[in-house]
């Protein structure tokens, strides 16, 4: 996060003397300040979700694969199996019930890996976690920009009071107060999207 000296201004508020302004100017800005570290602090652990997410998101993904492919291979064997079975109608019906009792065996696994609710890591599971995680992944990135702009403009309104307190120019002082609200509702928009701006 881009640094705003607060101290540098809190010391031009001290020098302007006690003026009955000078206490309000310097809650204003000290306000602006929690106010900047909230956003940070808000946004990165935004950025923390956004790269959390997609890392879960990756790796179910590639769990997902793998059982894929092993379910394609239990597949596989199922066919050869029953071909087997087709074509030695002579086979010992020792060595056929051994080869049906693995054919059950591996249709059981196929059938476990397309779903298994107990472990909760079967595809279907898998595909709904995946899911979940794209979906986090998604807000976060559409909230990222709220943080991003807010952070930017209650610096802007920490410097234009700065500047105002150098110049004693009102409408700067008005700028900071209109740039410092437009930051406030972008922060609280950040946490609660209760307003979501297209523009962003």
């Amino acid at each position: 996060m881009a640094g705003v000296d607060v101290g540098e201004i809190q010391e031009k508020i001290e020098e302007l003397g006690d003026s009955k302004n000078s206490k309000w100017n310097a809650i204003y800005i000290s306000f602006l300040a929690v106010l900047l570290a909230v956003c940070g602090l808000g946004g990165g652990n935004n950025g923390e979700d956004m790269m959390t997410s997609v890392i879960k998101m990756s790796d179910t993904y590639n769990y997902f694969q793998a059982k894929n492919a092993r379910q394609t291979l239990y597949k596989i064997s199922v066919d050869q199996m029953n071909l087997m079975l087709v074509t030695q109608p002579t086979m010992p019906a020792a060595a056929r019930a051994e080869v049906q009792a693995k054919i059950d065996q591996y249709k059981a696994t196929i059938q476990r890996y397309e779903s298994d609710p107990k472990e909760n890591d079967g595809k279907k599971e898998l595909l709904e976690q995946a899911k979940a995680f794209s979906d986090q992944h998604s807000e976060s990135v559409k909230i990222d920009p709220y943080f991003d702009f807010s952070e930017t403009l209650f610096q802007i309104a920490i410097v234009l009071m700065s500047v105002y307190l150098i110049t004693g120019l009102r409408y700067i002082m008005l700028g900071s107060y209109v740039t410092g609200g437009m930051g406030l509702f972008l922060l609280v928009d950040a946490y609660t999207l209760f307003l979501e701006l297209p523009f962003l």
